[in-house]
């Protein structure tokens, strides 16, 4: 997602309700690739504000850098625009190698050249926006969607993805159901009864077995975490 230029792309096979994003940049193939708006919001804000500002000051960042958190969550709808990464964050956090180069929008770049400064970087992750595009989507510097760091961090370490994505779907998968068994367990294999699942207080105190309590674990200002436990 990081390393391409996206632009709106309306009404799919002519039905107006079918409303996605695809690659508008040089390295865009015959066939674009794409993405849902419940992706790129991950990453990218609308922010038509910071988007003028731009336009009228050349691309200046500095000028616009007070409108950056101006923005309203991504949609395709919205107006052309092109959401796009300039290399800094992603030299800076790692999803490109800082002494080599990295692939993005179809080109390959260094972290300190003149040829992929921020106006070159656009022109290619831009090429094929719309002729009604407004201009970024977001500030391309360091985009503001929610998610936004997060995203860098998955981009720069696979397993740091795989990690969260297991945590995720263990909550997604098994929280408010005890009792559970795993398919590798042995038929008669009692296991313990799991309060710990549930993660909220609200489903915890639904079970009669078990108890909302302080835990030995402390958060950042030292205070004890609360979890749910078997009741005593």
């Amino acid at each position: 997602m990081l390393t391409r230029g996206w632009g709106p792309d309306l009404a799919v096979g002519g039905n107006p309700d079918r409303n996605q994003w695809k690659t508008v940049d040089r390295g865009s193939r015959e066939r674009p690739e794409l993405m849902l708006n419940s992706d790129i919001c991950l990453a990218y804000d609308n922010n038509a504000e910071h988007s003028a500002c731009m336009l009228e000051n050349d691309f200046n960042n500095k000028k616009c850098k007070k409108l950056q958190n101006k923005g309203k969550p991504i949609n395709a709808l919205a107006g052309e625009c092109c959401a796009w990464t300039h290399k800094g964050a992603l030299f800076n956090k790692g999803v490109f190698d800082r002494n080599g180069t990295g692939s993005l929008c179809g080109q390959d770049v260094k972290k300190r050249e003149k040829t992929s400064q921020f106006k070159a970087m656009r022109e290619a992750c831009c090429a094929n926006e719309g002729a009604a595009s407004s201009g970024d989507c977001d500030s391309a510097a360091w985009p503001k969607g929610p998610a936004f760091p997060m995203v860098l961090a998955f981009a720069a370490d696979e397993k740091v993805w795989l990690e969260n994505y297991v945590q995720a779907w263990k909550l997604a998968t098994e929280n408010g159901h005890l009792g559970l068994r795993s398919l590798t367990s042995e038929p008669d294999t009692e296991q313990l009864y799991e309060c710990g699942r549930l993660r909220t207080r609200k489903l915890c105190q639904k079970d009669a077995k078990c108890s909302w309590e302080r835990s030995e674990q402390v958060d950042k200002r030292g205070r004890k975490k609360k979890h749910c436990a078997l009741r005593q």
